[in-house]
């Protein structure tokens, strides 16, 4: 009875009087950026992209026969440079990492890997070890799905695949002409608070001190943008960013803003709970 079928050549590799096995790890972070570690002793050059050889150490991973995956945390050691950075910056959260074993040989065969695990990380960071609690996709579906709820304003968020519409078609880049900790300044920016309303929005900062850091709009008041919550370090004069508008649901908004009326989802007789209230 054959359990899995293989590729000729990962066969002629196990036929190997000595099998060289290797693990690749991906770490693509929610900026674009993709690191690649291995666990072998020397980088390894696979598939056209250079895995840069680290010390790692991971909890074993087992899978079941219903799909059930356990969690499992990977160790790096020796960690510097721009990846210290973004540790720093907590750009690592919710990095997405893939994990490959495969057989090293002359043709370096693209069909001598497989995936044996695929997930998001939380992040750990001691002295030079960065810790990876990895959890698989399939934990995703354990989300509760709440049942249909009657409200005066829209049930989807700005910009997700129910409201349909793209933000970046409606993003603002400029860049900062002061700021500080929770507070960004951009004289230059002539828009108005309210066509778009940036406030309940998003900033990302793409350069300076800040780059990758992302923070919720409190409120856009004119030529300034202030943050939920303070950056790690003060915006500084030439520091560029892009702001993405928020959206608080009412049907005027989504009609005279966003021109999305058909893709509203609200109940403009339900009326809201403080007035509800009254």
């Amino acid at each position: 009875m054959t359990i899995r079928d293989v590729s000729s050549s990962l066969s002629l590799s196990l036929e190997l009087p000595a099998v060289r096995v290797a693990e690749l790890y991906d770490v693509a972070l929610r900026d674009g950026n993709t690191y690649y570690f291995t666990s072998h002793q020397l980088d390894i050059v696979w598939n056209g992209t250079t895995y840069t050889a680290l010390p790692i150490a991971r909890d074993p991973i087992q899978a079941g026969i219903n799909l059930e995956i356990n969690s499992c945390r990977v160790y790096l050691a020796g960690i510097s440079g721009d990846l210290v950075t973004y540790i720093q910056q907590n750009n690592l959260d919710a990095a997405e990492v893939t994990i490959r074993r495969i057989f090293r040989g002359a043709s370096y065969a693209s069909d001598n890997e497989w995936i044996i695990f695929k997930g998001h990380a939380d992040v750990e960071y001691n002295r030079s070890t960065l810790i990876l609690e990895l959890q698989p996709w399939i934990d995703s579906l354990n989300i509760q799905v709440p049942r249909c709820t009657y409200e005066e304003t829209c049930l989807w968020s700005a910009f997700d695949d129910f409201c349909g519409l793209d933000r970046a078609d409606y993003a603002h880049t400029g860049g900062a002409t002061s700021g500080t900790e929770m507070i960004l300044w951009d004289t230059s920016w002539t828009a108005g608070p309210a066509v778009p309303r940036f406030g309940n929005g998003e900033m990302v900062i793409s350069s300076g001190p800040c780059a990758g850091q992302r923070r919720p709009i409190a409120s856009h008041d004119g030529h300034s943008l202030e943050f939920m919550w303070p950056l790690p370090a003060a915006i500084s004069a030439g520091d560029s960013y892009t702001a993405y508008p928020g959206c608080d649901g009412r049907v005027d908004i989504c009609s005279s803003w966003y021109d999305n009326l058909d893709h509203w989802r609200g109940y403009v007789y339900i009326p809201r709970i403080e007035e509800a209230m009254l």
